[in-house]
């Protein structure tokens, strides 16, 4: 097994590097993966750096699937707006979904912006919660969605096949999450909606809630179930959720 990343920034800038480790539930590592590494089979270190806005946090990784199909990760890298898929065995990456990836886009639709929550409901079909980061200049005209690509290898095309967007205007531009349950419903958690979309997150004036729903997975969703967590004075925030069935089993 290779030895663990070091510094691999060149002297360009320091780097927030993320490190993707397998290991046994005794402790043992396995096997770790850079995502700095990773990316820079595909790209140079300055059009990694170009495609962030944060001065040295280039990747911020937020959700990984194992793809049992094909023994390879499947990793959500938010400040990139990339969703990538690398081989387990290999270690090398295989591609990467979004704006500048190795897809087309075709038909209506367009890409995800500072994603969480990526899964897969078929080799063919991921499922992300789109949380829509720097999508429009004006502010006010951001939005936080729901959404389902198809992708094909092959041909090197994706298409967007779903989408949830609330009837309202809704803006969460931090954490969330998609999981799919077992009725096919997806519980979506908006972890950071906030009330001004032009002030940035931290100004405790920006007031947060949270906001979690079931929503059916068909050409006009529904919402199922609906739950908001609220306060005038105080700001609330979620990372994830999931539904319990019971206090010992979960869904």
């Amino acid at each position: 097994m290779k030895p663990m990343p070091k510094d691999l920034s060149n002297g360009v800038d320091p780097i927030k590097n993320d490190v993707i480790i397998e290991f046994t539930r005794q402790g043992e590592l396995i096997n770790h993966w850079s995502i700095l590494e990773l990316l820079q089979s595909k790209n140079t270190l300055k059009e990694i750096k170009a495609r962030s806005n944060h001065p040295t946090d280039w990747f911020h990784s937020n959700a990984i699937f194992y793809d049992e199909t094909h023994d390879a990760f499947i990793v959500s890298v938010r400040h990139q707006d990339w969703v990538i898929q690398f081989d387990r065995t290999t270690g090398k990456l295989a591609w990467r979904l979004g704006a500048g990836g190795e897809f087309d886009l075709i038909g209506e639709g367009e890409w995800q912006r500072h994603q969480h929550g990526v899964k897969l409901l078929d080799e063919q079909t991921i499922v992300i919660y789109d949380n829509g980061n720097g999508r429009f200049d004006d502010p006010s005209q951001l939005y936080t969605r729901a959404v389902a690509y198809q992708f094909d290898t092959a041909k090197k095309t994706s298409k967007q096949v779903w989408e949830f967007r609330d009837d309202k205007l809704f803006y969460s531009p931090f954490l969330g999450e998609m999981n799919v349950l077992k009725n096919g419903n997806f519980l979506v958690s908006d972890g950071g909606k906030v009330s001004n979309p032009s002030m940035k997150p931290p100004n405790p004036e920006n007031q947060k809630s949270v906001r979690i729903l079931e929503i059916t997975y068909d050409e006009s969703p529904e919402k199922v179930f609906e739950l908001i967590i609220k306060d005038d004075s105080v700001g609330y925030s979620s990372n994830r959720t999931e539904r319990i069935v019971s206090l010992y089993d979960f869904e």
